[in-house]
């Protein structure tokens, strides 16, 4: 008699496959929706995508170099942060 073997995860319906999962969701912007246009200043008018997926219109307050990389601030509203230049989307023309 013989007898067949099988571990467990063979019988629950595991495999050994490693499936990639694109971890980004659909509502994300695709990269080629950014500028890297670097035509901006203290003072730019730019429209920006915050983290959240809002896009606002803003100006540039500050722009600073940090260990990291270069580090925007901005004001829109009465908000005051600090942005990654590659959220920038649009460097508006001066009035």
């Amino acid at each position: 008699m013989s007898v067949q073997r099988s571990s467990a995860g063979e019988r629950l319906g595991f495999t050994n496959q490693i499936q990639t999962l694109d971890r980004r969701p659909s509502s994300q912007a695709d990269s080629s929706e950014y500028t890297n246009n670097t035509n901006y200043s203290v003072g730019s008018r730019i429209r920006v995508r915050l983290y959240n997926g809002k896009v606002v219109e803003a100006e540039i307050t500050a722009i600073t170099n940090q260990s990291a990389g270069r580090e925007v601030q901005i004001v829109y509203g009465v908000v005051t942060a600090s942005i990654n230049p590659a959220q920038i989307t649009e460097v508006q023309p001066t009035r």
